[in-house]
């Protein structure tokens, strides 16, 4: 991928991390049922959404994976996805600088 695929893709999966953490502080803090199976729905359908940009792009899923696949189902789980998108993003933004380093 070039260095403007990989900021973009960076830019997509920041917004969708950001939907993913609003919506799943409500899951952990909301007041009622009612909210956190919101929350948790909110937390889902972002993960569904990374899920499937990562799933699309080969060179992205052997970043995150390390190509070592059995570790992905891990991810898509809310618990986990909540510190593990955090790394991939800064995964990608080193990746991307070190493309802008060889140029």
């Amino acid at each position: 991928m070039t260095k403007e695929e990989w900021q973009i893709l960076h830019d997509k999966l920041d917004v969708i991390y950001s939907d993913f953490s609003r919506n799943y502080h409500k899951y952990e803090n909301g007041k009622n049922k009612r909210i956190r199976a919101e929350g948790l729905n909110g937390s889902n359908s972002a993960i569904r959404l990374a899920d499937n940009l990562i799933q699309k792009n080969s060179e992205a899923f052997d970043l995150l994976t390390g190509g070592l696949p059995f570790f992905y189902p891990e991810f898509i789980q809310p618990d986990y996805f909540v510190n593990d998108m955090r790394d991939f993003l800064n995964k990608i933004k080193t990746q991307k600088q070190s493309l802008e380093d060889i140029l």
